[in-house]
């Protein structure tokens, strides 16, 4: 079993952005101090009110950097919005700097507003879905490609960097909508359970905070709570129980 820690990047009343980045990033800094093996991110479009998480690739980017065990996850990307070329390449770059730690989630998001800011309707988000997902395996499984598609035609054999691994790194989380793969099927959300291994915990305390909330709603002797404990002990270099 593995511990990940969500979170969305919180924009409350009377907080900066500035303030509200550096204090998500040093949370999920933090995370990785107290033994956590993932966090993850959202994309959150057009909510400042609720949100500052509009580029996941930027910040998975700069959690890179400063952070050298964790897994960086994206869950999940909302792909319709982006074109799949330059989307290949950014994600491609972050693997790499992230020496393969990203984990790549993509969906679609039941947000109609998240379209709308884009002009882009949302009747087009499965085609637009699933024609990007297309172009991004190309991209990062063959070293040339080319693609006719509907709405992202790609003309002539174009090259492009490949992710660190040799399998590419997108997790479709795709599940939630029917219809989402070509032939109708959803994964019922178990793509996501699978990469995060049925955990993805999301915490809006301070840094600080952290380690008393980590007791919230555990049992006194639970295997989780135990292990939490243990992971703070070894931060902290003291001995196990």
């Amino acid at each position: 079993m593995e511990f990940g820690l969500f979170t969305e990047f919180p924009s409350p009343p009377g907080v900066s952005e500035a303030a509200a980045f550096d204090e998500s990033l040093a949370q999920m800094k933090a995370a990785e101090d107290f033994g956590f093996d993932a966090v993850w991110l959202g994309e959150i479009h057009f909510q400042k009110d609720r949100s500052v998480l509009a580029a996941p690739l930027i910040i998975a980017s700069a959690l890179a950097a400063c952070t050298r065990r964790v897994k960086i996850g994206i869950a999940v990307q909302v792909l319709p919005l982006s074109h799949p070329l330059r989307l290949a390449e950014d994600v491609a770059t972050v693997d790499h700097i992230s020496k393969g730690r990203l984990e790549f989630g993509v969906g679609r998001s039941g947000l109609p507003g998240h379209y709308q800011g884009f002009n882009i309707p949302y009747s087009e988000s499965r085609d637009r879905f699933i024609e990007t997902l297309d172009i991004l395996r190309k991209a990062w499984t063959q070293e040339r490609f080319s693609h006719q598609g509907e709405v992202f035609p790609v003309s002539g054999r174009l090259h492009h960097a490949q992710a660190v691994s040799e399998a590419a790194p997108a997790h479709p989380h795709r599940g939630h909508h029917p219809g989402d793969l070509p032939d109708g099927r959803t994964d019922g959300g178990a793509g996501l359970r699978r990469r995060a291994h049925g955990v993805a915990h999301r915490s809006e305390a301070a840094p600080a905070e952290l380690p008393g909330g980590l007791d919230r709603g555990r049992p006194p002797g639970s295997r989780r709570r135990r292990r939490e404990h243990a992971a703070l002990r070894r931060r902290d270099g003291a001995p196990g129980p």
